[in-house]
């Protein structure tokens, strides 16, 4: 399927185990917080992402990929919304301000 000029199913293997063992060694609590508990979609996409990964080894790298990168993306995402959401008053705006009471 992926690559198969270059690499012969055996390296495939050899390649998702070497993968897999970088992403087990600097794995952080972050991996497990992001595929929540008891959600219907993670389940369909780990039962999907193992199905394939029988046919092509290769996907077990793949998708470790796109776990590193929802990742990110998702601390991304809640940094940029945390920071939209602090609240700033100028000088006669605030509550503890002269002009407000």
């Amino acid at each position: 399927m992926i690559l198969d000029k270059y690499l012969s199913y055996k390296k495939k293997v050899f390649l998702s185990v070497i993968c897999a063992g970088f992403w087990i060694y600097f794995r952080t609590s972050d991996c497990y917080n992001m595929i929540p508990r008891h959600h219907i979609f993670p389940v369909i996409f780990v039962m999907g992402w193992t199905y394939l990964n029988y046919y092509e080894p290769l996907f077990l790298p793949i998708g470790l990929s796109i776990l590193i990168v929802y990742a990110s993306v998702g601390k991304i995402l809640e940094k940029s919304t945390a920071d939209s959401s602090t609240i700033s008053y100028d000088d006669k705006s605030g509550p503890d301000n002269k002009y407000t009471k």
